[in-house]
């Protein structure tokens, strides 16, 4: 990183600072130092947000950090620039429910998907580890223009979570909800306005 360029990252428990942590998949040493402004400034965004979301209407959900939209069909992980939850406002051939009301997602505006590459810890030897299968991400900055916001399948406060943690859809919760807790797939709600 370049003399005098900062990285902010979000926590979500209390470290003595400054402090010297290993970030990223390749373990890069670190100084970090709490930043109370930028905190405030993102209560602020997150409070907004959330205001927005429980208006409801046409919303764009603007992905803050990569989004992992990962779902396993035949054995095989597949991504996609958006989530696998969000069905396409507009059907595309006669078989499928035009009335269907879970149909919010009108549009979607992305770049190239992110390779991500992560690891996996040897259950016998929490030393050791080997390369995971690469991921793909949607980039930072991606927006979604929706009918109304919808919750991602793994999110917290979805009230329909419970429901996915006790049936099938079980293993592929946890792994969403982990991506979710690494700060993978955080969006803002921002409210629609027609011209």
């Amino acid at each position: 990183m370049a003399s005098g360029w900062h990285l902010a990252i979000g926590l979500n428990y209390q470290l003595d600072t400054p402090a010297t942590i290993r970030l990223g998949g390749e373990g890069h040493r670190v100084l970090i130092q709490p930043c109370n402004e930028l905190g405030k400034q993102w209560d602020q965004l997150h409070q907004q947000s959330e205001k927005n979301f429980k208006i409801g209407g046409k919303v764009t959900a603007y992905l803050v950090t990569p989004g992992v939209f990962e779902r396993r069909h035949n054995g095989q992980a597949m991504c996609r620039p958006y989530p696998w939850e969000w069905k396409l406002a507009h059907t595309v051939n006669g078989n499928q429910n035009k009335d269907d009301k879970s149909r919010v997602l009108v549009s979607a505006a992305t770049a190239k998907a992110v390779p991500i590459s992560c690891r996996i810890r040897d259950n016998e030897d929490q030393s050791k580890s080997i390369p995971a299968p690469q991921v793909f991400a949607a980039p930072s900055g991606s927006q979604y223009y929706l009918n109304k916001p919808q919750y991602l399948f793994a999110d917290p406060d979805n009230p329909e979570a419970q429901k996915f943690k006790a049936n099938q859809d079980a293993k592929a919760y946890h792994r969403a909800r982990r991506l979710l807790d690494l700060g993978y797939s955080e969006l803002l709600w921002i409210k629609w306005k027609e011209n």
